[in-house]
């Protein structure tokens, strides 16, 4: 079977593409909102609110805070559900690319068989070929 020597070139994409997932992957994280900071806003809300929750000059002001923080809390859900989604679709996109690579590895293969197959006729034909003109001199 012919190898062309392309078992190197194949794990040095392969190692590329895992690398590049992982890139991804990691683009995907810096996008997030930092949880520590997440955090320290929610704390912040409920001390500020703590402090002003029994100033009646401050109530609809209060109002208006509490309506801006369930509309934080509500986008970090939803940017955790993207998030999460976006990373189920790398993951799903990269397992179909190996699909694929892997298809296209047989494929080759397939066609390396065929050229031997087509190798080893030629041979059998020239022998039979040989065989037919010494028998025809005899």
């Amino acid at each position: 079977m012919a190898d062309n020597g392309n078992g190197d070139d194949d794990a040095r994409l392969d190692i590329e593409s895992s690398e590049d997932k992982t890139k991804q992957l990691k683009e995907i994280d810096n996008m997030m909102f930092d949880p520590d900071q997440y955090e320290d806003i929610i704390r912040d809300f409920h001390n500020f609110v703590s402090k002003i929750v029994d100033n009646q000059a401050l109530k609809k002001f209060h109002k208006e805070y509490q309506t801006l923080y369930k509309a934080l809390v509500a986008s970090h859900k939803n940017e955790d559900t993207y998030i999460k989604d976006c990373k189920a679709q790398i993951e799903e996109i990269w397992k179909k690319a190996q699909m694929v690579k892997s298809a296209i590895r047989m494929a080759a293969h397939e066609v390396d068989k065929i050229e031997d197959y087509k190798l080893k006729v030629e041979e059998e034909q020239q022998k039979v070929q040989t065989k037919k003109e010494e028998s025809e001199e005899k």
